[in-house]
């Protein structure tokens, strides 16, 4: 079972997640779609493709740094996309995909795509997408 501080950054995280992916040009078709016991974080549309988004967030103590390549270096170690999102993991969200594509008889491209959103004490966020981020269905 979840704490409420988990819920809500992970609330808080999807939601920056959204308006960073409705920024751009992204359609949500939905959030926190359940497919059997497998659940998709957010689902989004845009002119080629389906995206089924991931969405990790995280707290930091860590005070922004001035040098903005000092910190990206360091955010880039705190979160590579390959140990927030493992093999059974991605595996559920693809059979969750080809499930739901298949119920709304939609016929593109799905994209499997991770959006880690990390928040700082001082309120500031900072959201990195990354598109593809592994094996894609092509319908």
């Amino acid at each position: 079972m979840k704490n409420s501080g988990t819920l809500c950054k992970g609330a808080m995280g999807e939601e920056c997640a959204l308006q960073f992916l409705l920024s751009k040009n992204m359609v949500l078709l939905g959030r926190n779609v359940r497919i059997g016991h497998k659940e998709v974080d957010l689902v989004m549309e845009d002119t080629s493709a389906i995206h089924f988004v991931e969405v990790k967030s995280c707290f930091t103590a860590q005070r922004i740094k001035s040098n903005v390549a000092e910190y990206q270096s360091s955010y880039n170690a705190l979160f590579s996309p390959g140990s927030k999102v493992g093999p059974q993991k991605r595996q559920n969200l693809m059979r969750a995909a080809d499930s739901f594509l298949r119920s709304k008889k939609i016929d593109k491209n799905a994209l499997f795509d991770i959006v880690l959103v990390n928040f700082e004490r001082s309120g500031a966020y900072f959201v990195e997408f990354i598109e593809d981020a592994f094996n894609a269905v092509t319908r």
